[in-house]
């Protein structure tokens, strides 16, 4: 029984010692409103995931009107097609996207994941909505149509 007592006291001093080592950071965490901004970086990710795997089956979705595929290996499926559809279709992508950067796009030149950076480092107000539909656009036409540019830029 005198073990039992001495287990109990024990416990309970290590209990008390661990919430008073705890306790300040949190109230610390629960003061600052960490929950509150976890919850909502979990929620942006998930939001930027959900954008990401739609540009992803998006330039999957272009890609199938001309190639007839839809996955990022491609290859045999090219080798299957007649040889001109081959160089139109990045051609054709290609023109399509400049007359959309012509009609439509930002006077300068179009951003990159660089510029993207910069503009939040100084909080610039220069990223607008209609720019960024734009360039989204113009990459998902580009990709999709076979042209030669990274999949993983434009989704930033």
């Amino acid at each position: 029984m005198g073990g039992l007592v001495r287990t109990r006291a024990g416990l309970k001093l290590f209990f008390r010692v661990v919430y008073n080592w705890v306790k300040p950071n949190l109230d610390s965490f629960f003061g600052l409103q960490k929950p509150k901004l976890w919850a909502l970086a979990v929620l942006a990710g998930i939001a930027g995931s959900i954008v990401a795997i739609a540009f992803r089956e998006s330039i999957g979705l272009v890609q199938w009107l001309w190639a007839g595929t839809r996955s990022e290996v491609y290859l045999d499926q090219l080798a299957q097609l007649p040889w001109w559809i081959v160089i139109a279709a990045p051609t054709i992508g290609g023109l399509i996207a400049g007359f959309i950067i012509l009609a439509w796009g930002p006077r300068e030149r179009p951003g990159g994941v660089a510029d993207v950076i910069e503009e939040r480092a100084q909080s610039s107000e220069k990223m607008t909505f209609k720019n960024a539909s734009i360039s989204t656009l113009i990459s998902l036409i580009t990709l999709g149509s076979g042209g030669s540019a990274g999949r993983e830029g434009p989704v930033v």
